[in-house]
């Protein structure tokens, strides 16, 4: 499977299954505010990357909000990149890192709840940093090449 398709097919699974009181949201329930489905806004972590890329897939996709997305397009809207030049280096210690307390302390600090890592995460960062979503979170979700972790 390319990582086009791998890519489309987790953000169609991300709607399928992010979780409230182990009730599913479906794609069906894409008509209503996502708030209702979820119990809220919970900042979800995905991998940050180009514009125009199925970087930020999860967050496009489901409408809820996640550290950084496009980082250009926050240059767009805000007219600076300050705030998106903060946040990139602390997504790539919290996905790249092998210390857990390091990237928890980071997850807390921008009260990040679910950890999403698909194929693109696994494509840039190394399985033995990914690893420590297992052991320092809750898995959620897992099906293929997609896990979706949630902080205790």
């Amino acid at each position: 499977m390319s990582a086009v398709v791998m890519a489309k097919t987790s953000a169609v699974m991300w709607k399928q299954v992010f979780l409230k009181s182990s009730v599913c949201l479906s794609v069906a329930d894409r008509r209503k505010p996502h708030a209702e489905n979820v119990g809220g806004a919970p900042i979800i972590m995905e991998a940050t990357g180009g514009s125009y890329t199925y970087y930020a897939r999860v967050s496009s996709q489901t409408g809820l909000p996640t550290l950084l997305g496009w980082d250009f397009h926050e240059v767009q809207w805000r007219g600076t990149g300050e705030e998106g030049n903060k946040r990139k280096p602390d997504i790539e210690t919290i996905y790249g890192s092998l210390d857990a307390q390091a990237a928890l302390t980071l997850m807390h600090k921008y009260g990040i709840k679910y950890v999403y890592v698909g194929p693109l995460e696994r494509s840039h960062y190394p399985s033995a940093a990914l690893d420590k979503f297992d052991y320092i979170m809750e898995v959620v979700y897992q099906q293929g090449a997609v896990t979706i972790h949630k902080r205790r």
